[in-house]
């Protein structure tokens, strides 16, 4: 999970340097990037220090690739596949179980949870969706998280549970 305003930083620099890319046919200087964004070279360095953990591939949009980047994009999606089957069993499992976990919360709890992480809302328009107060959804959302981490914690407390 990376928080929304870093995954828009990324992303608009990831605009103008495709921008440019295709303007100058060429790969663009960091100059060019930071003027195109309408920042100065600092800011443009914050921005980039900002991002660089940030990834952002969306499979959906795979169609805009170049072929080069589908193949790199495969690439780097096989190399997370699990050569050992013990890993991949116990990942399955931790999975399931924190999609049980997911599932044991109250609805408005988990339509919270959905609606910000998956839907990408902000409490304000999930408050529209529930007809709540802003205020309100961010309880919604403490508690939410907050049940998830006890229960959670409860079954690495108490491996046996995991195990089954």
């Amino acid at each position: 999970w990376v928080p929304r305003s870093i995954r828009d930083k990324s992303k608009k620099i990831l605009k103008a340097v495709t921008k440019l890319e295709s303007e100058l046919n060429r790969n663009p200087t960091e100059i060019e990037i930071a003027e195109e964004l309408d920042v100065s070279i600092e800011v443009y360095h914050k921005l980039v220090s900002e991002t660089r953990p940030v990834n952002v591939l969306s499979i959906d949009e795979q169609a805009t690739y170049a072929p080069v980047d589908k193949k790199s994009l495969m690439s780097i999606l096989e190399t997370y596949k699990f050569a050992n089957p013990f890993v991949q069993l116990n990942s399955k499992k931790v999975k399931n179980m924190i999609l049980s976990c997911v599932e044991s919360l109250p609805e408005r709890q988990r339509m919270v949870l959905s609606l910000y992480y998956y839907e990408e809302l902000n409490l304000k328009e999930i408050g529209k969706v529930l007809r709540v107060t802003e205020s309100r959804v961010s309880q919604l959302h403490a508690q939410a998280l907050g049940s998830l981490k006890d229960l959670i914690g409860k079954h690495f407390d108490n491996p046996v549970q995991m195990a089954s």
